[in-house]
């Protein structure tokens, strides 16, 4: 591929980019389901844990690629818009989304609990909110939601590393230090018998260098040979991650402990899903303009998919808790991210709706 910006390529190069990048995006969404749903099926069903272990494992993935996309996608915005319509548009897309489903999430907690004497109490209802919103102590409105505090920290870094756009060398000694940082040391940290200072590690570090990742990995040249070693890499990678997750669920029963995306084992899956989907020839599987544009629906809807599907994943497991025994889980994933991309098509046809639901 050559190595220059998607605006820039000739306009047959710049849809095929967006095709792969359309069938990345909407894997992402359905694997962050499948990955939810199989740790449900953990919680509820600890004697599958090594089945369940492994399409948690398999889906891992998803999350660093939807940084690894955002970099793709915004380093290079100057050539577009102004970093004010920049940050516009992460307000209206992103940033007021997530704000208008946390407060219809602690709204919802609230009147389950039947606490409605804190609305006597703004200032502490206000600081109470606050918390949930950014995780203090741990104590989210909704535990997924952790995903947006790195999102939007990436989003107010890369008006700064996209004035190095054009450096690659200087960015790919970033993204490696950054990996470094925010990888190795996490690892690190959870297995030394000692404790070092949090410090060494540069907040949301490793979630950066996804995203200079993605903006670096999207138009370099990658030779056959180097393509193929980032696959073995991968499948490493998902080996290491398994033994890795199953000897955490062993050491702490907990599988929230076990899971997460920081760490070189991901970090080597995530590099290889996102150059494997780079290369397919995604025009010969989505051949028709019907397919295609169910994949760009999809894609499209992936970030509204995250805001919504845990709350259908709740009334599965209420109605029907067996969904996430296996292999019934895959079914509920699929049906679940099936229901969610229909239901936020749906709330985008809706002028009242179709703020909320990116």
């Amino acid at each position: 591929m050559p190595n220059q910006s998607t605006a820039s390529l000739p306009q047959a190069k710049a849809k095929e980019r967006i095709l792969w990048m359309d069938a990345l995006a909407a894997a992402a969404a359905f694997c962050v389901v499948l990955l939810h749903a199989n740790i449900m099926g953990l919680f509820m069903y600890p004697s599958g844990a090594l089945f369940h272990t492994f399409f948690v494992v398999i889906s891992s993935w998803a999350a660093p690629v939807f940084f690894m996309l955002s970099g793709a996608k915004l380093m290079g915005y100057r050539e577009r818009y102004s970093t004010k319509a920049y940050f516009a548009k992460r307000l209206k897309k992103t940033v007021f989304p997530w704000f208008c489903w946390s407060v219809i999430i602690f709204v919802f907690i609230i009147v389950m609990a039947g606490d409605l004497s804190v609305l006597l109490h703004p200032a502490a209802m206000a600081m109470r909110f606050f918390s949930g919103l950014v995780g203090i102590r741990g104590n989210w409105l909704m535990s997924i939601y952790w995903f947006f505090v790195p999102l939007f920290g990436v989003y107010l870094c890369i008006p700064l590393v996209s004035l190095l756009k054009e450096r690659r060398r200087l960015l790919w000694c970033m993204a490696g230090a950054f990996l470094v940082l925010g990888t190795i040391f996490t690892l690190l940290r959870s297995w030394l018998p000692f404790s070092y200072s949090n410090d060494l590690r540069l907040p949301i570090s490793g979630y950066l260098a996804y995203a200079i990742l993605g903006h670096l990995l999207v138009d370099a040249k990658i030779s056959r040979a180097t393509r193929i070693a980032f696959y073995w890499l991968g499948l490493f990678g998902i080996i290491l991650s398994y033994g890795l997750f199953i000897l955490i669920l062993i050491y702490s029963g907990d599988p929230s402990r076990a899971v997460t995306y920081v760490n070189p084992p991901v970090a080597l899956i995530s590099i290889g899903v996102f150059i494997l989907f780079r290369e397919t020839d995604w025009e010969r599987l989505f051949h028709s303009q019907q397919s295609i544009s169910v994949l760009q629906q999809a894609a499209a809807c992936g970030l509204g998919i995250y805001l919504i599907h845990f709350f259908l994943m709740q009334a599965v497991a209420f109605i029907a808790p067996g969904s996430y025994k296996l292999p019934w889980s895959i079914v509920t994933a699929t049906f679940l991210f099936s229901a969610a991309a229909l239901l936020i098509g749906a709330a985008r046809k809706v002028p009242l709706l179709r703020a909320i639901v990116p």
